[in-house]
């Protein structure tokens, strides 16, 4: 059996760890979102090209 004190030590790694784990998604999750929005504003830079040259 841990320690009182032992045990406060080990819950604050464990939430040290989850916070690290949650950081990490966060910056993940923005990377894809990122990337999405440079596909998304390409991609309608390009139909805007084409349709502007399909109406010239």
């Amino acid at each position: 059996m841990h320690s009182a004190k032992h045990q406060k030590i080990i819950s604050k790694q464990k939430t040290n760890q989850d916070q690290n784990y949650n950081n990490l998604n966060t910056i993940k999750f923005y990377h894809v979102l990122e990337y999405n929005c440079i596909i998304f504003f390409l991609s309608y830079f390009l139909a805007e090209l084409l349709l502007f040259d399909i109406l010239l």
